[in-house]
């Protein structure tokens, strides 16, 4: 049995900080604001990794939960809080599965990081826009899932038609949706239409 990291709450999540950026070091991101964010900078994006902790932290249980932000510059020309991403194990990333957060447990805080390094695959999806359009266009993409952060990324960088696309897609499939789809006024730019989804 391994033998749980001494020290505090706080040294703790330092520690498992340090191991998380040593881990991603070789995969170009680097550590800010004392280790709780890792950043990647792209010639077009940002891949932000944001690590927190709960003020219910113990000696034996310290929790950390982690979270993947995806910043495109080019799209937030158009819509300047446009962000994708979130919280791994909580929506748009939750895949219905219990994800590893005590770090005070050396086989959990492990387990962890090997999620984290399986889930920059979203990270590459997002750099190229054809993917992207692919993914969302076969179901959710997690990290990507709301229509009114999808539509302003691929009416950036694909244009107008990759957006009619999508739509084509999503009420291919979702055929509930219609009834609200139906209504709109002749001439509608398929980027416009997105902004009552869900409601």
């Amino acid at each position: 049995m391994a033998t749980p990291p001494a020290g505090s709450p706080a040294e703790v999540s330092e520690a498992f900080r340090a191991r998380l950026a040593s881990a991603l070091a070789p995969l170009g991101f680097e550590p800010r604001a004392k280790g709780a964010k890792l950043v990647r900078k792209r010639p077009r994006a940002t891949h932000r990794i944001e690590l927190s902790s709960s003020y219910r932290n113990r000696p034996g249980d310290v929790t950390c939960w982690v979270t993947l932000l995806y910043e495109d510059e080019a799209t937030r020309a158009i819509a300047p809080q446009w962000v994708a991403g979130g919280g791994l194990g909580v929506a748009p990333f939750s895949r219905g599965d219990d994800l590893p957060s005590n770090v005070a447990d050396p086989r959990e805080a492990a387990a962890l990081i090997a999620v984290v390094l399986d889930r920059l695959a979203f990270f590459d999806v997002m750099d190229d826009p054809a993917a992207v359009l692919t993914r969302v266009s076969a179901g959710y993409f997690a990290g990507l899932v709301d229509p009114v952060r999808i539509v302003p990324y691929l009416r950036t960088h694909l244009g107008a038609e990759a957006v009619r696309a999508y739509a084509r897609a999503l009420l291919g499939g979702r055929q509930e949706l219609w009834p609200a789809f139906a209504a709109e006024p002749p001439g509608s730019g398929a980027e416009d239409l997105f902004g009552d989804h869900g409601t």
